[in-house]
């Protein structure tokens, strides 16, 4: 017996976009089989070991993101002969992820033909599915300030306090976009702030919830630059414009329980040796469609509701468990 599923639109699928194709079994001879059905999957899983103590322990996450089912026949025998099943998936238009793979999980649209065979190996057949869908994010065009402060110093012996805030023009940025902020460091201790560093990363966090809930974060420097120290008892206002590359990777997570993107500018203030440097992360947002306005949002609601059902497209043998269904050299003949 062989098994295909054949895609009549292969490529890269968007939200909204048909899956359309058909399920091809080929019987050698009469077999008895329990049913015939298509599955679509959309899932998220995570992955890693992790020291615990003297052994490894693997730590994963696993999480359905959409799905569906299609029985194209139920239990009975069926004939030598070719069987085509048709089908037709609608993904849904807002609220997926884009497909993703990493060392640490994935992100997978699936569908899978199965033959369900008593007390025998079933037949099976997986085709995995492109899916890429753009970043879309709601734009706040008011600055946005972050603020951090530092005591210096141990309990016994403070050597005063550091102040670090940046302040960003808007919240939101598309690839090729320019981000302008300022970095305003006063120093009322008596050390000196020895120098800035300011970078702009994309940063991903994995999740696992077996056997516990872990996390693991990769920041990914996109831009760099550095710049000047603050002597003691001084201050100091930074004005800096970082370019975020046009070919920078970003994925929709939307929707997704192990999977969280964010882009942030990272300050750090390094200090002498025997004290800790300074950090501070302003948390951005980078996309590749920025939407309407937060008033707008307010003014005007729309609910829309996915579609997850796979439908059936054409003519299959029927689900009869009396009569066998005519094999596709019957049909050929009766021509």
């Amino acid at each position: 017996m062989t098994l295909q599923i054949v895609i009549d639109n292969p490529g890269i699928f968007a939200p909204g976009d048909i899956v359309k194709g058909k399920v091809i079994c080929t019987f050698h001879s009469q077999e008895r089989i329990r049913g015939i059905k298509c599955r679509f999957r959309g899932e998220e899983e995570t992955h890693w070991m992790q020291r615990r103590g003297k052994n490894n322990v693997r730590f994963t996450g696993k999480n359905t993101i959409i799905s569906a089912n299609n029985n194209f026949m139920g239990e009975g025998d069926i004939r030598p002969g070719r069987y085509e099943y048709a089908f037709a998936y609608a993904l849904p238009t807002e609220n997926i992820p884009s497909s993703y793979t990493h060392e640490f999980g994935s992100i997978l649209y699936h569908i899978e033909a199965l033959v369900d065979r008593p007390f025998a190996f079933d037949y099976r057949k997986d085709v995995t599915l492109h899916v890429v869908v753009p970043v879309s994010l709601i734009q706040n065009m008011l600055p946005l300030k972050y603020q951090e402060e530092k005591r210096v110093g141990c309990c016994c012996c403070i050597r005063g306090v550091i102040s670090l805030d940046i302040i960003l023009e808007k919240n939101t940025y598309l690839l090729g976009e320019t981000v302008s902020f300022k970095i305003h460091l006063v120093n009322e201790s008596d050390i000196e702030v020895e120098g800035l560093k300011i970078e702009l990363t994309r940063n991903v966090q994995f999740t696992t919830h077996k056997p516990s809930t872990q996390y693991k974060v990769e920041k990914h420097p996109i831009a760099t630059t550095e710049r000047g120290g603050v002597r003691s008892k001084g201050q100091k206002t930074y004005n800096i414009d970082m370019t975020i590359p046009e070919n920078t990777v970003t994925y929709n997570f939307s929707k997704c329980l192990l999977f969280k993107e964010w882009f942030a500018v990272n300050v750090t203030a390094a200090l002498p040796v025997f004290y800790s440097n300074f950090f501070l992360e302003a948390a951005i947002g980078v996309g590749h469609v920025i939407l309407r306005t937060s008033n707008q949002i307010e003014s005007s609601t729309v609910q829309t509701e996915p579609q997850n059902n796979i439908t059936p497209i054409g003519q299959a043998p029927p689900d009869n468990t009396k009569q066998l269904p005519p094999s596709y050299d019957d049909v050929i003949k009766r021509r």
